[in-house]
């Protein structure tokens, strides 16, 4: 009788991935066979979040520490869009061995070795108004959700312009669905913080418990994780509204002063930062028509007041005046005119939050 021997198919150990270079991005998969494999005798095919990626092959292969062990560089495999800022999910490993006849195709889940980077970091600053305040506060997420929130006063790190480090230290942490909510107790950055400075986790504790850690205990540790822009949010300004005279008699009025109604924009909110901004009023008639904007002209010549504060004031204020005229220049006859107030401003060179229009009623009573 002639007896045959047939070579038994290595079977798959284990399989799980990970994001080495810490940036978001699942880019390897650690797969441990029962027995020793040959690369170029392998293929493989990933499926990350019901995503197939292109086939791999020995290019993509890497031998561990032994012939059983294999790293798969799987980063090329995928659309960028599919790996960003997704450190867990689901992920199938099929391997197709040529060396082998029968069951030749050996199927694994990967398990989660990624830990959580940083998606998103905002700082809010607080309103301070001329008799109430609140803290700034730092709105933090995650490429994952994670066990709990880190038990430290300084989780991030903090570069800004010129590589200039600062501190944040935070306490009373929150959670909001997915982001993470914290209060800031103190802050080193002077300037204070801003658009362009960049935040990453901080991993140098050696607690493991004030690190951060995502739900199957992967723990950041490296500490070129990944850098996200610092995404600032200002609060609106809040301002008053000084109107007079009110009704003014632009013809007969007994002053120059009393012959024009002015409008003084007086901001309620302070600021720490250079602060500047604009008001421009649209006058209507009873009927809804136009009949002047102030100013007709570039609005950035008119009306612009630049702050430059080292401390937490309150800016200057600014004001608009209508004489009673019209686009043509003559005088409108007496009644109530609507004026809508639009207020544009700016912090360090950046678009601030803006109210909705402000409508006042003027009166012209010649």
């Amino acid at each position: 009788m002639l007896l045959t021997t047939r070579k038994i198919t290595p079977d798959i150990v284990s399989a799980i991935y990970q994001d080495l270079d810490a940036n978001g991005m699942v880019d390897n998969v650690r797969i441990t066979f029962n027995k020793g494999v040959v690369l170029e005798n392998m293929k493989m095919q990933f499926k990350w979040n019901d995503k197939m990626g292109l086939p791999a092959d020995q290019t993509n292969y890497t031998m561990g520490t032994d012939n059983t062990i294999v790293d798969v560089n799987i980063s090329t495999l995928f659309n960028v869009s599919d790996l960003k800022d997704k450190t867990s999910g689901n992920m199938n490993v099929t391997v197709m061995f040529n060396d082998y006849v029968a069951n030749n195709i050996k199927n694994a889940s990967a398990v989660d070795g990624a830990a959580p980077v940083l998606t998103v970091l905002e700082y809010h600053f607080g309103e301070y108004l001329e008799t109430t305040s609140a803290a700034d506060t730092l709105y933090a997420r995650f490429s994952e959700a994670i066990a709990s929130i880190p038990a430290v006063d300084q989780p991030f790190l903090f570069n800004g312009p010129q590589g200039r480090s600062y501190e944040i230290r935070v306490e009373n942490a929150t959670i909001r669905t997915t982001t993470y909510i914290f209060i800031v107790k103190s802050s080193t950055a002077e300037p204070p913080p801003g658009d362009g400075d960049s935040a990453w986790i901080n991993t140098a504790s050696e607690v493991v418990q004030t690190n951060v850690i995502d739900l199957n205990n992967n723990v950041q540790k490296n500490p070129i994780n990944k850098r996200v822009p610092v995404v600032i949010k200002r609060p609106f300004l809040h301002i008053k509204i000084l109107v007079g005279p009110n009704p003014f008699n632009p013809k007969n009025g007994p002053d120059a002063s009393q012959r024009k109604v002015t409008v003084s924009i007086k901001a309620r909110t302070k600021v720490a930062v250079k602060t500047d901004y604009w008001v421009s009023a649209s006058i209507y008639d009873k009927v809804g028509n136009v009949v002047k904007k102030i100013p007709d002209g570039n609005e950035s010549d008119h009306l612009g007041q630049k702050v430059v504060n080292n401390e937490i004031v309150t800016p200057d204020s600014c004001t608009v005046s209508w004489d009673g005229t019209n686009r043509q220049g003559r005088i409108v006859g007496n009644g109530t005119y609507l004026a809508i107030l639009n207020i544009k401003y700016k912090s360090e060179g950046v678009d601030l939050l803006q109210n909705p229009p402000e409508i006042i009623k003027i009166g012209v009573q010649q």
